[in-house]
């Protein structure tokens, strides 16, 4: 049934365009009818009508086709960070964290929480209001969790889109 509902609009809306395009060019002296029973008016009436009908059952089909469309500049304006750098001192215990995460308004698109795991154990989080640079966020945290053959990660999320993981051993 769906599908007979579909080839039907599909052929509406061709012949909506066919009586729009006979409507106008009658209606434009461009095709010659007695003008006395003003068909061209009719005509594009009915064409309104044909492809009013395709619009709303192809709407339906494809209303989220229509909502990606809509959303799409949202979703390539946000990214996640594009990576992590890590560094950690044993003398003073601090790892260094820098997400490259390029913005252009440091207020508006920023990374927004940072955790850090040990072994696969949550130890901290972070959460900045800001970014430090248009570049990147920059941060240097003390971890006294880490000892020598651990294994750290560092997990970074966008407060638009995305999150970026990066695992190290030290």
């Amino acid at each position: 049934m769906e599908q007979i509902i579909f080839t039907v609009s599909l052929y509406l809306g061709i012949l909506g365009f066919l009586l729009f395009t006979v409507s106008f060019l009658s209606g434009m002296r461009i095709i010659k009818i007695k003008a006395k029973y003003r068909v061209h008016k009719r005509v594009g009436i009915v064409g309104f009508m044909a492809v009013c009908v395709h619009a709303f059952v192809m709407s339906y089909y494809y209303f989220f086709t229509l909502v990606l469309i809509f959303s799409l500049p949202v979703i390539v304006n946000a990214d996640p960070p594009k990576k992590i750098l890590l560094n950690y001192t044993a003398g003073t215990q601090t790892l260094k964290i820098e997400a490259v995460h390029p913005v252009k308004n440091v207020q508006k698109h920023y990374i927004d929480l940072i955790s850090i795991y040990v072994n696969g154990k949550e130890v901290k989080t972070i959460k900045p209001l800001t970014q430090t640079s248009k570049e990147a966020e920059m941060l240097e945290v003390v971890v006294p969790q880490i000892v020598a053959g651990c294994e750290v990660t560092v997990k970074a999320q966008c407060n638009e889109f995305g999150t970026k993981k990066e695992t190290q051993k030290f």
